[in-house]
């Protein structure tokens, strides 16, 4: 079987949480090939798939995880492809199922394909299903790798919101189409870098807005954490509330 995708895993000094992600797709390999974009400060691989995916790895001087993916992207050989960073992982079941039945089975001329998302943050999930005019979570996205080719790679001038700036110039296209899926692909780890909330990330969230014409900032609190606040007692709409001196402008 000819493989129809390409899943690109980034990743920097986390060769736990990359094993974690691995053997959430292992169960399917057969269905497409893999890239391993390292940054790490110890290269080759060296952890329980070394000799299995050394060949789908290389190694590039860390630069930020949008140039680790551009990296990947330019390897990309399959008429699809999908990210998936170090610490995420595949819902086993629904990804192969997606695969099989969109990209071989069907063979349906989609451009996009977006699932559902688990997010799970202190043993506590809850589903996110995104919209067409919402945050689409991108290790849950499939799409054409030509997309690249017409929208440019992944800007590396950012360093949290590169992949949402991406969607945005795709979602004011008419011509692709796109499919959504409201079962889970993935589940999403909140423990990584483009959760953490400071200057600096509210810096772009707020060119995202502009791009957008939308408030981001706040849907990207609600997406990640308002409905686990409840159970943790935490305390959504004071928090933001704290950040609206920040946002202004």
């Amino acid at each position: 079987m000819e493989k129809n995708l390409t899943i690109i895993i980034p990743t920097y000094n986390n060769y736990v949480e990359l094993e974690y992600t691995l053997k959430s797709i292992l169960e399917f390999r057969e269905l497409y090939d893999l890239v391993i974009v390292d940054s790490s400060d110890h290269y080759p691989l060296d952890f329980e798939f070394k000799n299995v995916l050394s060949e789908s790895s290389l190694w590039v001087e860390p630069n930020g995880v949008y140039d680790a993916i551009n990296r990947g992207v330019d390897l990309c050989e399959t008429q699809y492809l999908m990210t998936l960073n170090s610490g995420d992982a595949a819902v086993t079941r629904n990804l192969k199922e997606c695969i099989l039945s969109y990209l071989y089975i069907e063979r349906a001329d989609i451009d996009i394909l977006v699932g559902a998302q688990d997010v799970v943050y202190r043993n506590i999930a809850y589903k996110y299903v995104p919209e067409l005019t919402s945050v689409w979570p991108h290790q849950s996205v499939i799409y054409k790798a030509r997309l690249h080719e017409e929208y440019g790679n992944f800007d590396t001038e950012y360093k949290l919101v590169s992949d949402q700036m991406f969607f945005e110039k795709i979602k004011c296209s008419k011509m692709l189409t796109v499919k959504f899926i409201s079962c889970s692909l993935t589940v999403y780890d909140v423990t990584g870098i483009s959760s953490i909330m400071n200057g600096k990330s509210l810096v772009e969230y707020k060119a995202l807005n502009k791009l957008r014409g939308k408030n981001n900032i706040k849907l990207y609190l609600r997406y990640v954490f308002y409905k686990l606040s409840e159970r943790l007692n935490f305390d959504f709409n004071l928090y933001w509330h704290s950040l609206k001196s920040l946002l202004k402008g």
